[in-house]
């Protein structure tokens, strides 16, 4: 039952749902979407609900992650100076739902069983999308928009565009090969799950999402199974590190065109150079929550030839576009405790390895906004993901770190001889005879 709600609560079956032709733009979703808001809103009201059945703990997960809440609040007051207030309010109550949703969810469960649910529901929404691939191309392949898109004769699946299903794909692969049976028991299952994930992941095309794969799979061979060999680890993370430094041009250069992908990262690194001389005009509260890309339509015409953009194409850009810094400030800080505070829990001794599992998903979260906006995003699954494991690990007991105790000052001869003196008389005295009266 969870699992459904978690997939009718993500970016599913746009297409399906508001029935318009599959070579629109995106953009035509805001005329058509009571459909899509109904069934949305259905959804999240049987979450809330499900999860009152656990008021103790989630009372507790809300005190321990209300960092997760200052950024939807700040997208609801950025109504107030908004340039479009109807479409960020309502944008804003979306994003800030979805971000309720995930901490429902870790609310719900003991544990890392919430991290466990979403992956599973990735899983079904893996297969769904093979199945629309094969039964209906028509709504499963990007289709050629009518404006263009390079992105046109890729996997989609029952998302509206191929990096959601690309991204979804890389994170549910590296969890299988990762977690194994933690995951899922079954082996034939497990694999049958591994053989989706892969075909799908190549059938997107997404070059972020392969860079984030590749990048996951590193991470956590390099750093998180030796993470208690600090020294080698070190030594080793400040080499690549420097590596990359002072080779990263011919290195992204390498990996881009491995992947047959354009230097210019699909046209936005041109799109980022229009639209910073233009944020720096409200570099300090933004232009309200999804209202600041709008005026740039006819610009980005003009100079780029595009004639729709729902986003900056990047997550710290667009945060910064639409709350301002003061809304990146917040962003910055959340990944940064949870890096801290998943790194502390390493620690811990659980035996699942789902303790890997936090630290993987904002390391994703980093890397996949580099290219995608989709830190802020209502009903993205990975937005749901990220608050969930957030939640997590907030309410988790972070494990003392043990250290030998260490006496403060050398012992004199004297403490040393009266201890010896004392040792002596206990054992003199247990050995000597006993006699008991009549």
């Amino acid at each position: 039952m969870m699992i459904f709600l978690i997939i009718t609560c993500s970016q599913t079956f746009l297409y399906q749902l508001t029935g318009i032709d599959p070579g629109l733009s995106l953009q035509t979703f805001g005329q058509h979407s009571h459909t899509v808001q109904l069934v949305r809103l259905a959804s999240y009201f049987m979450v809330f609900v499900l999860c009152l059945g656990t008021p103790k703990r989630m009372e507790w997960t809300l005190r321990a992650s209300w960092p997760l809440l200052l950024l939807p609040a700040l997208a609801l007051a950025s109504s107030l100076w908004s340039f479009d207030p109807s479409n960020s309010a309502r944008k804003a109550a979306a994003y800030t739902i979805t971000v309720l949703a995930g901490i429902c969810i870790a609310g719900r469960y003991p544990g890392y069983e919430g991290i466990r649910l979403i992956l599973h529901s990735y899983f079904v929404m893996l297969i769904l999308s093979l199945l629309t691939v094969m039964a209906t191309p028509k709504f499963g392949i990007m289709q050629p928009l009518y404006y263009g898109d390079p992105g046109a004769g890729h996997w989609r699946g029952i998302f509206n565009h191929k990096n959601i299903l690309g991204n979804i794909s890389a994170v549910f692969l590296v969890s299988s090969l990762i977690l194994g049976k933690d995951l899922i028991g079954w082996n034939s299952l497990r694999g049958f799950g591994i053989g989706v994930a892969a075909l799908c992941l190549a059938g997107s095309g997404s070059g972020s999402a392969i860079v984030c794969f590749v990048m996951m799979i590193a991470g956590y061979y390099l750093f998180l199974r030796t993470h208690r060999k600090g020294a080698l680890v070190g030594i080793a993370a400040v080499a690549l590190s420097l590596t990359f430094v002072f080779f990263a041009g011919e290195i992204i250069s390498s990996i881009l065109g491995a992947l047959g992908k354009s230097s210019n990262l699909s046209g936005r690194v041109n799109l980022w150079a229009v639209i910073f001389p233009y944020i720096e005009t409200h570099a300090f509260l933004g232009f309200g929550f999804d209202s600041g890309i709008e005026p740039l339509v006819p610009l980005l015409r003009e100079k780029l030839n595009w004639t729709s953009v729902a986003n900056a194409q990047n997550g710290y850009i667009d945060v910064v576009e639409t709350l301002g810094s003061i809304g990146l400030a917040i962003m910055v800080s959340m990944l940064v405790i949870m890096s801290h505070r998943s790194l502390q829990l390493l620690r811990s001794r659980t035996r699942t390895k789902l303790i890997y599992m936090p630290v993987l998903i904002v390391g994703f979260i980093i890397a996949v906004n580099i290219v995608e906006a989709w830190f802020d995003e209502p009903y993205n699954p990975t937005v749901i993901l990220f608050c969930c494991a957030f939640a997590i690990v907030s309410r988790s007991k972070v494990p003392k770190r043990v250290r030998p105790r260490r006496l403060s000052a050398p012992l004199s001869a004297t403490h040393w001889h009266n201890r010896d003196a004392a040792s002596f008389a206990k054992v003199r005295q247990s050995n000597s005879p006993s006699f008991k009266f009549p």
